[in-house]
C-alpha cells in the first residue's frame, strides 16, 4: 500500500482510524513516499434514526456481529440524529478521513439518505 496504493479504506472508531493512518504514514516514510498522496477513505454504516429502541437494537446487533462492546460499536458507525451523525463525522474527519462511503441501513429507507443529503452534507462544504 505505502509504495503503490493510491487510496486506503478503513473502519473502526475515530481512535482506531487515526492509529491506522499513523501506521500508514510510518510505512510511507519507509517507502520514501508522501502519505498525503494516498487518499484516506472510510466505509461506514449509516443509521439516521432518532428512535431510542431502534438505536439500541442496532448497537446490540453490531456488538454481536463484531465482537466489541456496544459503546465501541457506537463509535465506529453513524447512528442517531443528524447532530449525532455530524459529531461522529467530525471526529472521523479529525482522525484523517477525507471521504466517506456510506452503507445505508436499512437499504430501503431512502428518507434517511435524503435527510443526510439535506441536513448533514451542507455542514461539511
Amino acid at each position: 500500500m505505502a509504495k503503490y496504493g493510491d487510496a486506503t479504506n478503513v473502519s473502526g472508531t475515530p481512535e482506531e482510524v487515526r492509529h491506522k493512518f499513523e501506521v500508514l504514514a510510518h510505512h510511507c516514510a519507509d517507502a520514501r513516499r508522501d502519505p498525503a498522496t494516498i487518499r484516506r477513505t472510510m466505509q461506514v454504516p449509516l443509521f439516521l434514526n432518532e428512535d431510542p429502541a431502534f438505536k439500541q437494537r442496532v448497537l446490540q446487533g453490531m456488538s454481536a456481529a463484531t465482537g466489541v462492546s456496544e459503546q465501541q460499536a457506537a463509535r465506529s458507525i453513524l447512528l442517531g440524529s443528524v447532530d449525532e451523525i455530524k459529531e461522529r463525522l467530525h471526529e472521523f474527519a479529525e482522525a484523517g478521513v477525507q471521504e466517506f462511503m456510506l452503507a445505508q441501513w436499512p437499504r430501503i429507507h431512502r428518507e434517511s439518505l435524503k435527510r443526510f443529503s439535506k441536513e448533514v452534507i451542507p455542514a461539511f462544504r
